[in-house]
């Protein structure tokens, strides 16, 4: 309470008025006839705290009478702090269920509590301090911080995936605990890498958790994306895994890998609340393994992350029976290690149990080949030509993983054999990718018996193409009316140059130029040689997704997605050119950023040079 001349007034004790109040408090004790109080530059790393407070109570005698507004902060303390309040927790959070044993902290009294709320706003700012106090005082709870490093993908800038779960670049993440003493003076991070790293982000994770003043009197609270998991798949080498990782791997095209993590409440919000040790390490761990080394590149593939869908999938998840969960848990294991791992034959063998935990059920240990290429063809496909290519994809994978733990060695394959078994290894993963989703969805089958039916797909045709649900992991982008939509917009951009162009000579051979050499085209007119210029700026400008004119918005997931358009397109070009043994002016497809509507005069003149008589 303060007046202009100093007197006392009432001031309010809503919610939101804790920041002027702070202000005031402050205010008064820098007033002459509050002498010097000792309220700023005290340490505020956590341990230090309950030594400052004490020291501040101690010699309340000389500033308490000055600082009338101290009472107001007080009377607020009191209030909202109260311990027998009835509290909701953040919005969009679940209970975990855990409790952790003795993890009651017996909370400050009023006065103390009004203490340490003061030395933090001086020492962190009104504002901060204010916030965190309002923070506690709507829930009851204290925010936790968590960090998951994650081998297995590259990120480049934060992306958001709700209002607590967040992907960073590792070396911010580095810098953020760095920056916190209460973390940093307590080497929790100590033998991470300090140097950029390689295929690592992080995970950071904003969780509440509620310690009441009784032992076992522990709620947490969190993300709805990190539902809980079956107890036995909740832990591995020690870290606890959210499903959020493994789920995140499957909507995003890798698999990661938690390889150390740390859980710690921020200095300012430990400086804030009534309890003297919100950091007690018995409140925070951490656990680091040695970076794997990839020997290879990944076959898989890193898409944008569609959230939606992950929301989607991690809420289906949690629903799911605990048996159900088990077993997809394994195939979300098994399909994660596949792409950790340096050797192609290890990539196969985790891939061949992913398959089998997903289309085998109990006692099934006979005829893997015949059982998996049925169920997994008829849950996959969606339509006939699709099953039978799928059946025979699986079968031909079985004979490759037989021909490895017979000990049949590769050594003899050519460089064509062996990309083949490369590209066969990804068309494999794409199935268990996809049905892992659908399955997330829609739980595991009841039975198989619409299976065993060699014509019967899953989605039970006749039936509207529209209505059929995109299942592949590549088609997450365009419905399928879109799709063919888009299909036969770029087909018609090269498939008339070959259907109109003329029969080539008995001796002519296919071949190929990088690049557009308009001297070698004149020559190509002058002998009648037929020929085809194939760039990919033509099948982006004609692309009914992509941009049109300079500034229109462009976002990640439609230049992945028209990447991927166009990139199947150029083959089918490429290769029905060769296969009519049409010679080849080719440009390499470029980052998608070279062809957006701005670049599009640059790549008209390009294109001239090759009309040039």
């Amino acid at each position: 309470m303060q007046q202009e001349g100093g007197t006392h007034v009432k001031q309010t004790s809503s919610l939101d008025s804790i920041e002027e109040l702070l202000g005031h408090a402050l205010a008064q004790f820098g007033t002459p006839s509050g002498g010097n109080v000792p309220v700023t530059g005290i340490p505020l790393i956590s341990w230090q705290l309950e030594g400052a407070v004490k020291n501040m109570l101690q010699r309340k005698d000389r500033w308490l009478a000055a600082v009338p507004a101290f009472q107001d902060v007080q009377n607020w303390v009191e209030v909202h702090w109260d311990t027998g309040r009835q509290t909701q927790p953040p919005a969009d959070t679940v209970s975990t269920g855990d409790e952790w044993g003795n993890q009651g902290e017996v909370q400050l009294d009023a006065l103390t509590a009004t203490c340490k709320l003061l030395l933090a706003a001086a020492g962190h700012g009104v504002e901060t301090a204010a916030t965190y106090a309002m923070e506690f005082a709507a829930h009851g709870m204290i925010k936790v911080h968590s960090f998951y490093l994650l081998k297995g993908a590259l990120v480049s800038n934060a992306i958001l995936l709700d209002d607590y779960c967040t992907l960073l670049p590792y070396q911010e993440a580095l810098q953020k605990i760095n920056a916190d003493p209460s973390i940093r003076d307590t080497n929790f991070n100590s033998g991470w890498p300090t140097d950029p790293v390689g295929d690592v982000c992080a995970l950071e994770v904003k969780s509440f958790e509620r310690r009441g003043l009784e032992a076992n009197d522990f709620k947490r609270h969190v993300s709805t994306l990190l539902q809980p998991v079956p107890t036995m798949a909740r832990f591995e080498h020690g870290i606890p895994i959210p499903r959020l990782v493994d789920i995140l791997g499957l909507v995003w095209g890798k698999g990661l890998h938690i390889f150390g993590n740390t859980h710690f409440t921020p200095g300012p919000v430990a400086a804030t609340l009534p309890f003297f040790h919100t950091t007690r390490p018995l409140s925070s761990c951490t656990s680091q393994i040695l970076l794997p080394i990839l020997a290879s590149r990944r076959t898989s593939t890193q898409r944008p992350i569609n959230n939606a869908e992950l929301i989607e999938l991690i809420g289906k998840y949690a629903t799911l029976p605990e048996q159900t969960q088990r077993v997809l848990n394994l195939a979300l294991r098994r399909l994660r290690d596949s792409t950790e791992r340096m050797e192609h034959e290890d990539k196969v063998i985790d891939v061949c149990i992913a398959l089998e935990a997903l289309f085998m059920g109990e006692g099934e240990d006979w005829n893997q080949r015949k059982i998996t290429s049925r169920r997994g063809s008829w849950y996959f496909a969606d339509s006939h030509p699709e099953r039978e290519q799928t059946r025979d994809l699986i079968k031909a994978f079985y004979d490759h993983r037989s021909d490895i733990v017979h000990g049949n060695t590769q050594d003899n394959l050519t460089p064509e054999e062996k990309e083949r078994r490369v590209t066969q290894l990804a068309d494999v993963e794409n199935v268990v990718r996809a049905c892992l989703k659908t399955m997330i969805s829609e739980g595991q089958p009841q039975d198989w018996e619409e299976s065993m039916d060699p014509k019967s797909i899953r989605h039970a045709p006749p039936r509207a193409e529209t209505e059929i649900p995109s299942v592949k992991s590549e088609s997450l982008s365009w419905s399928v009316t879109e799709q063919k939509e888009i299909d036969r917009t770029l087909e018609a951009v090269w498939k008339p140059e070959i259907d109109n162009a003329p029969p080539p000579l008995p001796d002519a051979v296919s071949g190929s130029h990088h690049g557009i050499d308009a001297k070698a085209i004149e020559r190509f007119r002058q002998q009648g040689t037929p020929y085809v210029i194939s760039v990919p700026i033509r099948l982006y400008m004609a692309h009914p997704k992509w941009p049109k004119q300079d500034g229109d918005p462009v976002d990640e997931r439609t230049k992945y997605y028209c990447e991927k358009d166009v990139e199947r397109h150029l083959r089918r070009w490429q290769k029905a050119a060769d296969e009519k043994k049409i010679y080849q002016f080719e440009l390499p497809l470029e980052d998608p950023t070279m062809y957006l509507p701005e670049a599009f005069d640059m790549w008209r003149k390009i294109l001239q040079q090759g009309e040039q008589s």
